[in-house]
């Protein structure tokens, strides 16, 4: 991929205007985003330098925080044989620092393959102009999990609108439900073009399948994230009761669950148990030696049982 991104001005605004002049070209020219970039970052070739590994930092901002061990030792091999190809691009720091704006795996990977200094563009940018920067370039590769790629895409859609980010998600979900009003017609048309550019979904796919992925609890977000999760088994355990969604992850991390095995799970979780194995469970759980050693280690959950239990003596001989 060939860099598109030369020194720019700090205004945030010229952030939307490039969007907007983007969706304008939109209607039948493929994807312009990136030649409108072009035009507007003014590319420059040969202007890469050479910095060393142990000067440049990754960036803090950056969502994508999970590199794959594998896909990095394999960069780490061609980068030995080849070199970096394709320059990093940076923003000074103080210290005689500087801080990866995109490129932060080609920077791993050539310290993993033991290199000193890697070509970089060193550019002045805003905070702003670096997630935005960052949004397009991660948008583009093909190993970006549901979660970061639904976070790019909300900072992208907020520029567009010129909205706090964090008002995108549910801009969106009024857009799709909004009554037909010049206004809306006007956000939706240009929301509709910016995800055509984007590809894979259009605006409203993303909202009924993308940003559900917001509400998942932390503990599932983490391995979605690591790419150890898919976001289809993420959604299901999601809809576990709460009590069992933490045995279901641990299944499916553990045993490599498929789509469908993972389906069955859930269907033997609503199952009704039969008699025979809830005297099974009950037994197990009020044996003699565990109700000892819970009295000992726990007094107060002790109590709560001994309380469960004749709530249960009591239910058993109602009529």
């Amino acid at each position: 991929m060939s860099n598109r991104f030369a020194k720019t001005s700090n205004s945030t605004g010229s952030l939307s205007s490039i969007l907007n002049r983007s969706v304008e070209l939109a209607a039948g020219k493929g994807s312009p985003l990136h030649s409108v970039l072009d035009e507007q970052l003014k590319v420059q070739s040969g202007e890469h330098v050479f910095l060393p590994v142990k000067q440049i930092v990754p960036n803090p901002g950056q969502p994508r925080r999970y590199f794959s061990p594998e896909s990095l030792e394999q960069l780490a091999v061609s980068i030995r044989e080849r070199g970096v190809l394709q320059p990093l691009m940076v923003r000074s720091l103080p210290n005689e620092q500087y801080e990866i704006v995109f490129g932060e795996r080609r920077w791993r990977a050539a310290a993993l393959a033991g290199l000193e200094v890697v070509p970089v563009l060193i550019r002045t940018l805003s905070d702003s102009e670096v997630k935005f920067i960052s949004a397009i370039e991660n948008l583009q590769r093909e190993d970006l999990n549901r979660f970061d790629e639904v976070q790019f895409k909300l900072h992208l859609v907020a520029e567009l609108l010129g909205i706090p980010e964090e008002q995108a998600a549910a801009q969106l979900k009024y857009l799709r439900t909004q009554a037909e009003d010049k206004d809306t017609v006007e956000r939706r048309t240009r929301v509709a073009a910016l995800f055509e550019q984007l590809g894979n979904e259009s605006w409203i796919s993303f909202v009924t399948n993308g940003l559900p992925v917001l509400n998942l609890p932390a503990f599932l977000v983490e391995p979605l994230r690591a790419g150890q999760l898919a976001y289809s088994k993420a959604l299901l355990i999601a809809r576990a009761p709460e009590t069992y969604q933490q045995t279901l992850l641990e299944k499916v991390l553990l045993n490599d669950l498929s789509l469908n095995e993972l389906r069955q799970e859930l269907q033997n979780l609503s199952a009704p148990a039969a008699p025979s194995e809830t005297a099974e469970v009950v037994r197990r759980l009020l044996a003699p030696k565990r109700l000892q050693q819970l009295q000992q280690q726990s007094p107060r959950k002790y109590q709560k049982v001994q309380s469960l239990l004749a709530e249960l003596k009591t239910l058993m001989h109602s009529d």
